[in-house]
């Protein structure tokens, strides 16, 4: 039983060495189907881990080389699935995942979130709001592909709601590739500033006095004082419009 066991792990760390991560376009067509996900409901996007990676591709290697479906039992949250080759498969085996969102509600704790008692999580360790990091592996063979992905942190915690209100802080966009943008606090297209006044016409001064006539004439000539010249109403500075944007 010893020398079984013993086989058994140096047979699976022998498929480690020899296992080869996902090209860049797979790694980035499986990275953004993340994030158009967790974007649909307003989560941070997930980055790309190549350690977790490079776990998830010797698992993935496993199940296509042994026939197996099974999980790793690894400490990373983990998605797998697995179908025949075909165009697009790596899309088509990740959507069985995010299908399952038609039966997803958050009004609970996890895993009381399926409205009609389908399965939904895979689903909700995509959208997990705790988990930050992703990577994948993709293996073929006998005209069956396998995908896994594993996460970090890991997801699907008995208790702990999917989601808060809290977690949300994006504007929810599910157009494929859309940046997430910070929901503006104040609007974006500047209104007509409320602190401009428009100038007044500045009426006749009223201490401009006319001289008046002495009644009896004295040695003292008197000057009539010059009219002060209006001052010149100040011209309004128009106001400034800034945008400021703001476990489990």
């Amino acid at each position: 039983m010893n020398k079984l066991l013993l086989l058994l792990t140096f047979g699976f760390l022998a498929l480690a060495a020899l296992s080869t991560p996902v090209d860049s376009y797979t790694q980035n067509l499986l990275l953004n189907l993340h994030n158009i996900e967790r974007s649909c409901v307003g989560l941070k996007n997930l980055t790309w881990d190549a350690s977790i990676a490079a776990s998830a591709q010797t698992w993935s290697d496993y199940l296509a080389s042994s026939g197996n479906f099974e999980h790793s039992g690894d400490p990373y949250g983990e998605n797998i699935a697995t179908a025949s080759i075909r165009n697009n498969v790596v899309s088509f085996m990740f959507s069985m995942w995010s299908d399952e969102k038609k039966s997803f509600s958050n009004a609970k704790p996890f895993p009381d979130v399926s409205t009609d008692g389908g399965a939904v999580g895979h689903y909700t360790q995509l959208i997990w709001s705790m988990t930050y990091a992703v990577g994948c592996g993709v293996s073929n063979s006998s005209g069956m592909s396998y995908l896994v992905c594993q996460y970090n942190l890991a997801g699907n915690y008995i208790g702990n709601y999917v989601y808060k209100a809290s977690d949300v802080i994006y504007t929810p966009n599910c157009n494929p590739g859309a940046s997430q943008t910070t929901t503006p606090t104040t609007p974006t297209t500047p209104t007509t500033p409320t602190n401009t006044t428009s100038p007044t016409t500045p009426t006749t001064p009223t201490n401009t006095t006319t001289p008046t006539t002495p009644t009896q004439p004295t040695n003292t000539t008197t000057t009539p004082t010059k009219p002060t010249k209006p001052t010149k109403p100040t011209k309004p500075r128009r106001g400034g419009n800034r945008n400021y944007r703001g476990r489990h």
